[in-house]
Parts: C-alpha cells; sequence; structure tokens
C-alpha cells in the first residue's frame, strides 16, 4: 500500500469532485480527468449494485455532503458559526459557494496535504475567489505535532482574549484624585506584565479607543491598535474638573430612564442590529440609581477622565508608525478631525460597519470581530518585531 505523503492526492478527491461537478454541486473546474475516468471505471458495478437494492456510491455522496451542507447551513444562519476550518478539503466545493454566497458574514479555510492544497489553490485563483476571508493551506490532519499539523496551525493564529474594564466603569473600583494618560499605561503595563508581556493588540471602544491610542507607546511588544468608534469625535474642551462634572450630569440626566423595560427599549431602538444574546452585556451598562436606571460609572472618575481629555488635540497625539485601524459605523463617520490624526498616525486605515452606530460590540459583534481578526493578520507577530520596544 503506498504510503501517505504530502504529494498524494487521493482517488477519492477526484472522484468526489467529479460527482459534485456532474450533479452541478460544483464549479467545472473543480473536476479532473482523473476524477471522470474512476467514476466511468465504476459506473458498470454501481449500477449492478443500484439494480439489485444494493448501495450506490454517487448516492451516498450526494447525500452524506447535502447533509453536511444543510447543517452548515443552518448553523450559520443561527448565528453560531462565522468561521470553517475544513480538513481534508480535497476538491469539495462547499468552500467556494458558501462564501461565494455569504463573503462578509463567513471565514473559509480549507485544508489538505500539501499537494491536493497546491492543486486547489491554484484552481480557486484561478476562478478568482480567493481572499482573504476564503484561504486555502497545507495541513496534515493525522500529524500529532510538528510544522503543518493542525495543532501548529491552531496554535499560529490563537489569541488570549484580555477584556479591561477601565476604572469607573462596571465592576472596577474609582479612580483616587486626577486621571493621566501615564494612569492608563500603567494599568495597562501591569496586566500585560501579569501575561507574561506577550505581544498584544490593543483594541478599544469609545473613550477606551482614546486612552489606549495616547497611552500605547508605553507599552511594550504592541503590535497594532484597533479604535472601534474611538477618539472620534472629539470631547469638548472643558475649562475645568467643575465643568466636566456638569457636561456629565447634563449627559447623565439625558441618559437615565424611568425603567429597565423603558430602557431596553431604547438600546434596541439605537442599536441597528439587535440580537437577544447581547442583551445581558447591553444591561451590564446600567444600573438602578435614584433617578432611574442609570449608565453604570463612577461620575467623579468619568470627570477626571474628561478633564484629560479636554486637553486632547489630534495635533497633540503622539507621533506612530504603528498599524492603527479605526472601525466606525455608517451612523457615524469619521469627523473632520480625521487628516488631523492621520498625518500623526500614517499607517492609520478605516473600515466601515453598514448599519451600525456607537455600540458597535453590541450592535454587530461578528462584523467587529471580522474586521479585528483581518486586521490582526496582517501585523508582524515575530518575536523582535517591530514595537517590541518600550518604557520598562
Amino acid at each position: 500500500m503506498p504510503a501517505r505523503g504530502s504529494q498524494a492526492v487521493s482517488p477519492t478527491a477526484h472522484y468526489t469532485g467529479y460527482v459534485w461537478a456532474r450533479h452541478g454541486l460544483s464549479h467545472p473546474r473543480l473536476q479532473t480527468l482523473e476524477g471522470r475516468l474512476l467514476f466511468e471505471s465504476l459506473r458498470p458495478a454501481m449500477a449492478l449494485s443500484a439494480a439489485l437494492g444494493g448501495a450506490s456510491l454517487e448516492r451516498y455522496l450526494l447525500v452524506r455532503h447535502r447533509a453536511i451542507d444543510l447543517v452548515l447551513q443552518r448553523a450559520i444562519d443561527a448565528g453560531r458559526v462565522g468561521q470553517v476550518l475544513e480538513l481534508a478539503a480535497g476538491l469539495s466545493p462547499r468552500g467556494w459557494r458558501f462564501h461565494r454566497a455569504q463573503p462578509e458574514r463567513l471565514g473559509y479555510l480549507e485544508t489538505d496535504l500539501e499537494a491536493m492544497a497546491a492543486r486547489k489553490r491554484a484552481v480557486l485563483e484561478e476562478i478568482g475567489c480567493l481572499s482573504e476571508r476564503h484561504r486555502v493551506a497545507a495541513l496534515d490532519a493525522l500529524a500529532p505535532d510538528g510544522p503543518g499539523s493542525l495543532a501548529d496551525a491552531v496554535g499560529a493564529r490563537g489569541f488570549k482574549a484580555l477584556l479591561i474594564e477601565p476604572p469607573g466603569h462596571g465592576r472596577s473600583d474609582p479612580w483616587p484624585g486626577p486621571w493621566r494618560f501615564a494612569d492608563a499605561a500603567r494599568l495597562m503595563r501591569a496586566l500585560l506584565e501579569e501575561e507574561g508581556r506577550p505581544p498584544v493588540l490593543l483594541v478599544g471602544h469609545s473613550l477606551g479607543g482614546t486612552l489606549m491610542l495616547m497611552a500605547h507607546q508605553s507599552l511594550q511588544n504592541v503590535r497594532g491598535l484597533v479604535m472601534l468608534e474611538g477618539g472620534l469625535p472629539l470631547p469638548a474642551p472643558y475649562p475645568s474638573a467643575a465643568a466636566a462634572r456638569k457636561a456629565l450630569d447634563e449627559w447623565m440626566a439625558a441618559s437615565t430612564y424611568p425603567d429597565w423595560d423603558a430602557w431596553m427599549a431604547g438600546a434596541r431602538a439605537e442599536l441597528g442590529h439587535w440580537d437577544p444574546r447581547v442583551e445581558a452585556g447591553v444591561r451590564a451598562m446600567m444600573r438602578e440609581g435614584v433617578s432611574g436606571v442609570e449608565p453604570a460609572i463612577d461620575r467623579p472618575t468619568i470627570a477626571a477622565m474628561l478633564t484629560c481629555l479636554s486637553r486632547y488635540r489630534p495635533e497633540n497625539a503622539p507621533v506612530s508608525d504603528l498599524p492603527i485601524l479605526l472601525v466606525h459605523g455608517r451612523a457615524t463617520p469619521p469627523t473632520a478631525e480625521m487628516a488631523a490624526l492621520r498625518a500623526r498616525a500614517p499607517r492609520l486605515s478605516v473600515a466601515a460597519v453598514p448599519n451600525a452606530g456607537h455600540e458597535l460590540p453590541w450592535d454587530a459583534p461578528k462584523a467587529v470581530a471580522d474586521r479585528v481578526l483581518t486586521f490582526s493578520e496582517t501585523l508582524d507577530w515575530t518575536e523582535g518585531g517591530p514595537h517590541d520596544a518600550g518604557s520598562p
């Protein structure tokens, strides 16, 4: 029996690819002469088996793969699947069909042994359907470890998410005294040191995006920065802490609802893509106060942050060659300050999320995750890569 190796292309890959194409389930370029020869050589035996009431390999393949398609499509429609890793993909048209039907909704990675992967990649490149969201990679699914193994492929793309609640937000303690951007850097630096100072991609929403923009140069191993509706538009200048508190009180009053039902109704109206699964996260933004349901923040801490931010202008932002991605909802496009900010950050890029507003993480979580992951794939994650240096 021939040894399994990276140069082997399984006869079943050719046979199955021809069956799919024969029934209109595949692109014509995904069928091969080898597959047709195998099919025709087995046709008499399959016809005899069917006549005697036995099994048909062709019928079995069609039923099996149509069932897989149905299960996958239902999982995608239910929001349970946003990325697919297909092992031993062979000449399967599933990646081509599914990604073509929903390119913004689904990421698809097809894998197989080296020879098969190279052949599949060449065909899909000729068809013109490969992209950052649809790729083909060489992978030996039976290799326990090492280069080209599943563990190596998954581990190379693995991320650990650290979710940070700034002081005065959610369950974090209030911040005593004035706030400085150096304080944000110090808090993040302490957290990353606990993790062993790994290479990181900083992601901040709204005020968090601005804080990370101002503090990232004091951190080590930062590979990139994502600002979700962050940094723009700029906060109005507050000449004093008292003025910042007054503005915050006015915003709190406008953001207070008589009860939870009123708040949830307002949240559903504000979000472009309401999903019941985000309700717990949306509720966590609020708490019961004296006047009703209000934002779950510590007023003195936020006032101190606003006082600090009032001194921020794009022309005062730190000059950075760090790759930066600004993600915004089409309902709230970047403001005129974008040109000044881009001058300070020449590697700034912009991505829009259709039909979404300021609350991007709840409004369009899958679209945001797709843009962040795609951006992360453009960064240098190697040891000793750029931006390893930083303040100790």
